[in-house]
């Protein structure tokens, strides 16, 4: 079972920290700059840290159409693993791994193999969608008042949240949005 709680306190640190350092070393940018996949990395590190697996930019696992490449299949931004150091199951990749070999001299001892031990299924995985939100963005270098503030942060995670439900091997997944604004009055 996940615990957003547990998901979201390191997940804040790490930004707070990432925003610490860069005030620190007297960066000219600081994580609001960030583009929004920069910012899955200064995640990644915090959750990581905080002990959980962390896999980037996963592919959806329900997504098995026959022919469709690995490079071409809808991602995840992050997908948490119970433990560090634990491998995602892909069931598209297993599947194409067995057809390649249902003509050849291996083909009946496929039907006899179990699944690979440490893999972790994705029902078992937190399947996170990440949107950072602005109210002042970065347009042509310069911070400027983000006119598409309101509608970024109504319909991007409920557009992260319909491709989450979409995925019946997704059982646990969630948008996260990381809300740069002026103050806590506006973000309320």
């Amino acid at each position: 079972m996940w615990w957003m709680s547990e998901i979201l306190r390191p997940a804040l640190e790490g930004v707070r920290a990432f925003d610490a350092e860069q005030t620190r070393s007297q960066s000219v940018y600081g994580v609001d700059a960030l583009k929004e996949v920069a910012l899955h990395h200064v995640l990644a590190e915090a959750l990581s840290a905080a002990g959980f697996g962390v896999v980037r930019e996963a592919v959806y696992p329900g997504e098995m159409a026959a022919g469709v490449r690995r490079s071409a299949r809808a991602r995840c931004d992050l997908v948490l693993l119970p433990e560090p150091g634990q491998a995602l199951e892909d069931p598209a990749h297993e599947q194409s791994v067995l057809s390649a070999g249902a003509d050849t001299l291996f083909a009946g001892v496929a039907d006899r193999m179990g699944p690979v031990p440490g893999m972790v299924p994705a029902s078992d995985a937190c399947w996170i969608e990440v949107k950072a939100v602005a109210q002042h963005a970065f347009i042509d270098g310069v911070p400027v008042p983000n006119p598409a503030y309101a509608e970024q942060l109504r319909r991007g995670p409920l557009t992260d949240l319909v491709k989450l439900a979409r995925d019946p091997s997704i059982w646990t997944g969630a948008a996260l949005v990381v809300l740069f604004c002026e103050n806590e009055d506006i973000a309320r």
